[in-house]
């Protein structure tokens, strides 16, 4: 069951937390698979045959966070998958998680937030890769949890029912990740609560309530570029046909011009995701991001 909740409770639920996991102040973001795996094909990869999309989200998610003391690290599992499975024979598939574990233990994170693009499966199946690295990371107790992106906030009910994680950051999360984590390490000062955070409380499924959250967009992820090997993503795959089409040695990145859509369609999930209308980065620093 779903119901409101004061700001009381959520950030009495954060100092818990706290207390329980906060032991330094690394954060790790982590982009899952952007594949199925019980239909991964080991030659396909090894031909560049499956999408290598860049971490763009988190990037922005990095990028809001600068101007606070997080020490923010990004782990694209989608690319160092890939990564391995060209490089080494010897790697497995089915030793997915493994990265995962390699990462954890290095960075030592008191937060860890996963995100998935495109992969239509059944969420509480063990194999879809947003469920796999959730359930993985939130059994070792380690850290606090969090889930975001478009499958995390469709199905944030299961997401927090069936226990994989801890919080659910819905919609665009720039605001909600930077309020959320300044909740759980406590330096809030006067900010006003950014509603459409989920958790869980002795009730059920609670959702913080507060302003609305609608990302102003400036900017751009140029400084966020030294979190991910950008230049080496098209050996390992392609943005999509029309990439594999320019050539396979072709260097490739995102550029994100706007968000939303003018448009209403019943089957698309942009509008309930982003909001009505269509807003747009400034020109300036748009040119500033293709240049580099």
């Amino acid at each position: 069951q779903s119901c409101g909740t004061d700001e009381d409770l959520f950030l009495q639920i954060c100092n818990g937390f706290k207390d329980k996991y906060i032991n330094n102040r690394k954060i790790l973001f982590i982009q899952t698979l952007q594949l199925q795996l019980s239909a991964f094909n080991r030659e396909v990869a090894k031909n560049k045959g499956y999408y290598a999309y860049p971490p763009t989200g988190l990037q922005w998610l990095v990028k809001s966070l600068e101007t606070t003391d997080l020490d923010v690290s990004i782990l694209d599992l989608n690319y160092e998958f890939l990564r391995r499975i060209i490089e080494d024979d010897t790697f497995s598939p089915n030793d997915w998680l493994s990265i995962v574990d390699e990462w954890l233990d290095k960075i030592q994170p008191s937060v860890v937030g996963v995100s998935c693009i495109g992969v239509s499966t059944n969420l509480l199946d063990d194999n879809h890769p947003l469920t796999g690295v959730l359930r993985h990371v939130k059994k070792k107790n380690s850290c606090i949890v969090i889930a975001g992106g478009p499958i995390a906030t469709n199905e944030y009910k299961d997401c927090l029912n069936h226990d994989l994680c801890h919080f659910v950051a819905a919609n665009e999360s720039e605001n909600k990740t930077k309020y959320l984590l300044r909740s759980l390490y406590g330096y809030l000062s006067d900010e006003k609560s950014i509603s459409g955070i989920y958790f869980v409380n002795g009730n059920g499924i609670a959702k913080t309530k507060g302003s609305s959250d609608v990302v102003q967009l400036e900017g751009n992820i140029v400084s966020t570029y030294s979190s991910i090997p950008i230049e080496k993503y098209n050996s390992v795959g392609s943005l999509n046909p029309f990439s594999r089409m320019a050539g396979q040695d072709k260097h490739f990145s995102g550029i994100q011009l706007n968000r939303g859509c003018r448009a209403n369609c019943k089957f698309c999930g942009v509008t309930a995701f982003m909001g009505r209308g269509v807003r747009q980065f400034p020109v300036n620093d748009l040119i500033e991001e293709i240049h580099y």
